[in-house]
């Protein structure tokens, strides 16, 4: 992950963020974990929802 930061005037600044793909899908699939792991989706025990369920909720 790249980080860029470009200060400008009156406390102002602009942050520019680059992530390659595979390190994207890997917070995905960990913020779906943690998601999945604090749902409470009827129908599924905790931590076991699809992530196209999770979406919709």
């Amino acid at each position: 992950m790249r980080v860029k930061d470009k200060q400008l005037e009156n406390c102002q600044a602009i942050l520019t963020i680059e992530a390659d793909e595979a390190e994207m899908k890997k917070a995905l699939d960990d913020a779906y974990r943690h998601a999945a792991e604090h749902a409470n989706i009827p129908g599924f025990r905790k931590g076991k929802a699809p992530k196209p369920i999770l979406d919709q909720h």
